[in-house]
Parts: structure tokens; C-alpha cells; sequence
């Protein structure tokens, strides 16, 4: 006996194995088994519940995690899950009998430490889940779909499924559901729903007011165990940054349901620079971790991450909200990125960085030997001859003894205050993909912020930028290996009307940029004269 299920992966727009999501797998290969859209099961997601700041409690135990999953699963996709608990093997034989009856699986956990295709193997135990498609009576195994790991039609004897689900299993009732209530009314409500909530700003307060610089405050170095197992970093990842990527699903449900728009497009927009400002805020305190320099600047660095991304949510959700009193209709949005057309008539005018160097991550030698790190951690990228060359941007000197890169710590840059309209940045992210603001000031003290967002150097680019080149990472903690390593260009356009005095930089250690042109009418060089490093304004 057995059904015809195909695994399915929920984020198509992530790598694997990047979040925990076997739960969201499994309802995705079960909603395509029915011919449901399992986006739908997001309809709340984008939330942040958060206890006031007025508790006692510790910051990670005032999260509060809700089941709305489930009840949006149950109402929008008329998927039911209905659990048993302890079950004897003889009772799980005769509930797969009933349930692919129906045509459908069963749920069940399986601990990875009794999964042999399964890393953790042998290792460690967790709660896994998998799906039981086909059994065996007579050579007593079950046939298995395990999403999570894109595996079809794996034989697993009874006795390791008995043992490795705890004896928990879940059974489906699949009902019928009303279109209607799935309107575009829903993506309104999850943005009237996060502005009453008002979690994100208690959470960032708590973050500001309980902070210690030895981290106590979020994980025991002495008894915690690595920081990427503590329960804070879970949390921000597998919760508030999962959370904001199946909100991305949502929308693109909508996409394909309403039709490509500008306005739903610029949700997405800002949803990718949210979830990359995020990660970034993440990476930026598992570096300093990891590379044992955790400062008093990372608390600035740190705090002033989690604000802008609150801002950046709070804006969102207004936006969404605020667009719902136009009789419910998607209307575009102005592009703030600017479109390609401005580049007709400008010029790429090369900044001399040199003076603002602070990093050495690029070598011609290929050695252990080598000074140079662009992660902090044994890293550099390494160079062959030639390959540093660009007819768009004027490129550092490589050298044993040279800065060649800035590492992006709020530093104010002058420019020509007539003619600059814009500017074109090289650059790259090392531990995960980066997001921040460039800040341009103008001549009358005004400031305006624009998102920037580099890919992971490892990667090719997922949002805006485009390869200027491709070199090469090497690993001197690994033998020299050597993979793949891309240099990003980054366009920004600025408005034409406005005087500009200065240009400040992320603050964001962890992007690097390695060359800057201005985008100018005129091509005149432009130098610029020693300045200071701002960190907040």
C-alpha cells in the first residue's frame, strides 16, 4: 500500500537547509498532494510577539510563540492535523491503512539520530519530522517522504520508525475551503495587526537597556555551548527571520493570484532588505564571537542595526496599511531605487578611497603565509594576475603591506557638493548576505538613507547588484582550498535636485567596499581630504 506523494520545498528562494522548516515542508508536499496552495498557511506571520518591556523575565524567554500557523492551515487551506500520542505499532498500522485509504500520509517524527540520511545521524537528537507514504506488511517497513531533505521513497523498518517518532504521529482531514477568505484583505491585516502589537520596540528597548558586553545577557559563554545552539540566535533566525521570509511567500502568493504590480513589488523590495538587515545583525555578533572581539562598538553596531530594522518594519507595515483606504486597489509605488534611464547622461568619476582604507583581504600569493583576512577568521580572496582590472572602476594597489578595502564602520565621506547624482559602488559581504543604509547629507544638514544589499561573496548576487567580477576565496584554515569569490557593482541614484555635502557609509563591518565612483555629468577626479569615522549621527 502506498500514495504518490512529491516532496516538496517551501522557500524556493532560500538554500536548503538555511532555516528549520521540515514542518513547512511536509505541509507543502502535503497541500500539493491535495491541490492547495500552501503559502496561504503565512497569512500571519509577519508578527513580532513580544512581552513589555516591563517583565522580569529574561529577553528570550519574552518571546511568545503562538500556533496561528496551524489555525491558518486549518481555515485558509481546510488542511486539519489531528495528533496521537503514544501509539502502540499495531495502532499506527491501522491508522496508515486509514489514512492512505483516503489517499493520504501520515505524520510522523523522526528523531535525526535514527536517520541514517540525516548529518545529525548518530550524533544528536532533535525533532525531526518526516512522512509515512507506503508500508509493508509483509517485510514490515514503511516507505518514507522526508521533504526536508528532498528524499522519495525511503524503506525504513517499522522498528526505527517506533523508536526514532516517540511514538508521535499526526493524521490528516482534509476539508473544503472558501476562496473568498483567503482576498487581498488578509495583507492588509497583518500590517493593522504588527502596528498594534508594538513588540519589535519593546524587544529592541530590552535589547538597548539589559545589554552586557559579555553577552550574558542573551548566552553563557561559560555554559552555553556554541552561540549559533543558544536560544537566542534560534530565535532570531528560525523565528523573526523565517517568519519574515514565509510573509515574502504570502506576497508572492498574491503576485500570482492578482498579477505582477509595482506595488506588491515594492513589498518584496523592502521584505528583502528587513530579512537581510536581520542576518545582517546576526552575523555581525557571531563574528565578534567567533573572532573574540566583542567590543563596546558592537553594542553601538548592534543597537543601531535593530533600530533601523524596526523602522524599516513599522514603515513597511504603514505603507501596506496605509494603501487599504484606496478602495482595496494595488496601485504602484514610486520606484526609490530609481530607474536605469539616469544613466544616460552620466559619468563614472572614481573616488580615491586609499586614505579610508582599513582592511587587507585581497593577495597575488597563494599561502598559508599570507596576511591577508577579509573575514577576520583565516580568509582572503586571492588574485591572479590581471584579474583586478575594471574599465568602470579604478581598482587598490595589492600589496603585503597595503589596506585595500574599506570595512564599512559609518565613515563620512566629502564630495563635490554641485554634481554629484549618484554613485557606483564595488563591493562584497563576507558572513552572510549584508544590508545597511548609505546616508547622503545634504548642504542644508537634511539626511536621506538608501538600503544597500551585497550577496555573500561566496554566492552570486540575489538582489540588486551585478557581478563585476569573479575571483577566487581561499581558506587558510582548510588547506588553501579555494572556492568561488564574486566582486559586486551596486548602482544609486540620488534625487537631481538636491545639493550634496557628504556621503556616509553603512555601518556594517561585515560589507566591504572596495572601490566608489560618483555619477556625474562631468568627469573631473575628484579627491577627497582626510575625514573622520561616524558611527551614529
Amino acid at each position: 500500500m502506498q500514495i504518490d506523494l512529491n516532496a516538496k520545498y517551501c522557500f524556493p528562494t532560500i538554500p536548503r537547509f538555511s532555516f528549520q522548516t521540515c514542518t513547512d515542508d511536509i505541509i507543502a508536499s502535503i497541500a500539493g498532494l491535495v491541490g492547495r496552495d500552501h503559502r496561504l498557511m503565512f497569512t500571519q506571520s509577519w508578527a513580532f510577539d513580544y512581552e513589555s518591556s516591563d517583565s522580569e523575565k529574561p529577553i528570550t524567554e519574552k518571546f511568545i510563540l503562538s500556533d496561528t500557523q496551524n489555525e491558518c492551515l486549518f481555515q485558509f487551506l481546510g488542511i486539519e492535523v489531528i495528533m496521537h500520542e503514544q501509539l502502540q505499532l499495531h495502532e499506527l498500522l491501522d491508522l496508515a491503512a486509514t489514512q492512505m485509504g483516503q489517499g493520504l500520509p501520515v505524520l510522523a517524527w523522526f528523531d535525526s539520530y535514527y536517520n541514517s540520511w540525516d548529518p545529525l545521524f548518530g550524533k544528536e537528537h532533535n525533532n525531526h519530522m518526516c512522512l509515512i507514504t507506503g508500508m509493508d506488511i509483509q517485510n514490515q517497513t514503511f516507505t518514507i517522504c522526508d521533504p526536508y531533505f528532498g528524499k522519495q521513497n525511503e524503506v525504513v523498518p517499522f522498528q526505527v520508525i517506533d523508536q526514532a517518532s516517540g511514538r508521535r504521529y499526526a493524521a490528516l482531514n482534509i476539508l473544503p475551503v472558501v476562496e473568498h477568505q483567503a482576498s487581498i484583505e488578509l495583507l492588509y491585516a497583518s500590517a493593522q495587526r504588527f502596528m498594534q502589537e508594538n513588540g519589535l520596540r519593546h524587544f529592541a528597548s530590552d535589547i538597548e537597556n539589559n545589554w552586557t558586553n559579555d553577552l550574558s545577557f542573551i548566552w553563557n559563554q561559560e555554559s552555553g555551548g556554541l552561540f549559533w545552539n543558544s536560544k537566542f540566535y534560534r530565535l532570531i533566525k528560525n523565528v523573526i527571520i523565517l517568519d519574515r521570509h514565509k510573509f515574502k511567500e504570502l506576497v508572492l502568493y498574491y503576485i500570482d493570484k492578482e498579477g505582477h504590480n509595482s506595488f506588491l513589488q515594492s513589498i518584496i523590495d523592502q521584505i528583502h532588505i528587513i530579512i537581510t538587515h536581520w542576518e545582517a545583525a546576526l552575523n555581525m555578533m557571531t563574528k565578534a564571537i567567533v573572532t573574540s572581539s566583542i567590543t563596546a562598538k558592537l553594542k553601538t553596531n548592534f543597537i543601531t542595526k535593530v533600530n533601523n530594522v524596526v523602522q524599516l518594519e513599522h514603515s513597511l507595515a504603514q505603507m501596506i496599511y496605509s494603501s487599504s483606504f484606496d478602495s482595496g486597489k494595488l496601485h504602484p509605488v514610486k520606484d526609490t531605487m530609481n530607474a536605469e534611464k539616469h544613466t544616460d547622461d552620466l559619468r563614472h568619476v572614481p573616488l580615491d578611497l586609499s586614505r579610508h582604507m582599513n582592511n587587507r583581504g585581497f593577495s597575488y600569493e597563494l599561502s598559508a603565509a599570507c596576511t591577508a583576512d577579509i573575514t577576520g577568521t583565516g580568509e582572503y580572496v586571492y588574485v591572479n594576475s590581471g584579474q583586478m582590472e575594471s574599465s568602470t572602476f579604478n581598482m587598490p594597489t595589492i600589496g603585503s603591506d597595503m589596506m585595500d578595502n574599506i570595512a564599512c564602520m559609518g565613515q563620512v565621506l566629502p564630495v563635490d557638493p554641485l554634481r554629484c547624482k549618484g554613485i557606483a559602488i564595488l563591493g562584497c559581504s563576507e558572513w552572510g548576505d549584508s544590508s545597511a543604509f548609505l546616508t547622503i547629507i545634504y548642504q542644508d544638514g537634511t539626511e536621506k538613507n538608501y538600503p544597500v544589499i551585497l550577496t555573500d561573496f561566496i554566492n552570486e548576487p540575489r538582489y540588486n547588484e551585478s557581478v563585476e567580477m569573479k575571483l577566487s576565496l581561499v581558506d587558510k584554515n582548510d588547506n588553501l582550498k579555494v572556492s568561488d569569490a564574486y566582486l559586486f557593482r551596486v548602482m544609486i541614484y540620488f534625487e537631481e535636485n538636491e545639493v550634496i555635502d557628504f556621503i556616509q557609509l553603512p555601518v556594517c563591518s561585515n560589507m566591504h567596499i572596495i572601490a566608489m565612483n560618483m555619477l556625474n555629468v562631468h568627469a573631473e577626479q575628484v579627491a577627497l581630504e582626510p575625514t573622520h569615522e561616524l558611527v551614529t549621527r
